[in-house]
Parts: C-alpha cells; sequence; structure tokens
C-alpha cells in the first residue's frame, strides 16, 4: 500500500474508488477487491449525479483506497451496466464478494445501506431530498480486475 501521494505520476490523476464510508466496511470491501474476491461493485446512479462523476466506461481505472486514504490496487473496468433496481441478476450478486448468495439477500442489505441516515444526509448536503428508492432506481454495475498491487 502507498499513501496517495507517493503513486507514480502517471497513476496521481486518476479517481480513486470509495467504497461505503470510512471504517470496517470499507476496509473489508477493499480487501476483498484486493484478493480478487469482489470482482464487481454497485451504486446506485444518483450519486454519479450528486458528485458530478461520468458514470465508468470499460477501460477505466481507478485507484482503491481503504479508510486510512492509502492506495491499495489500481482497478480496471471490464463492463459497465445502468439497470433497474428490479432488475438486478445473480451474476452481479455474486461479484460482489461479500457472500450473498441472492438477489434479494443483496438487495435487502443494499437498502440498508442506501436508505441510512448517512447516506440521505450526503444527497441531502448536495441538494437532493426527494430521492425515493424503488424498483425503478437506477444502479450502475461495474466489473472490474486488479491490474496493479500497491
Amino acid at each position: 500500500m502507498l499513501e496517495l501521494h507517493e503513486l507514480p505520476p502517471h497513476l496521481q490523476d486518476l479517481p480513486v474508488g470509495l467504497y461505503k464510508f470510512p471504517g470496517p466496511e470499507r476496509d473489508a470491501l477493499v480487501a476483498a477487491i484486493d484478493d480478487g474476491r469482489k470482482t464487481t461493485t454497485s451504486s446506485l446512479l444518483i450519486e454519479y449525479i450528486v458528485h458530478d462523476l461520468p458514470i465508468p466506461a470499460a477501460g477505466d481505472r481507478e485507484v482503491v483506497i481503504d479508510s486510512a486514504e492509502r492506495a491499495i490496487c489500481l482497478t480496471r473496468a471490464t463492463y459497465v451496466e445502468v439497470c433497474r433496481l428490479a432488475d438486478v441478476e445473480l451474476r452481479h450478486v455474486l461479484g460482489e464478494g461479500t457472500g450473498r448468495k441472492s438477489v434479494e439477500e443483496w438487495r435487502t442489505a443494499q437498502e440498508i445501506f442506501w436508505r441510512s441516515a448517512r447516506f440521505e444526509r450526503v444527497l441531502k448536503d448536495f441538494g437532493v431530498t426527494n430521492f425515493t428508492l424503488s424498483d425503478d432506481s437506477l444502479v450502475v454495475w461495474v466489473t472490474m480486475e486488479v491490474t496493479e498491487h500497491f
């Protein structure tokens, strides 16, 4: 692992991959990415919109950081798909590396996060006060591979 300022110059302008909020959940997800258990990730489209971020495309790279903001690995998106929450498929869920075995199990866990006061506060900080999670909420799925460990 490297401090962000220690990254080689050609990697310093890459986007930083933030998984969940800093803490044990982020660090567990980052470890799963680094060791290859986590090969897919999901975010609500609204997250990209409020942070004014482009939706990733195949070939995009990002520096994955842990809760201490240390660079752990470099990933490359191999496939990106946007779908309705109601249309999430098991293949997406199994790649998440969290041990969930069904779409229903994944959705229950994700809804706890996406309906949490902390997540809602982030949306509110960006002026989103009327977001309602529903079957029609759009989810961005990224399939990725680790191309470099730090």
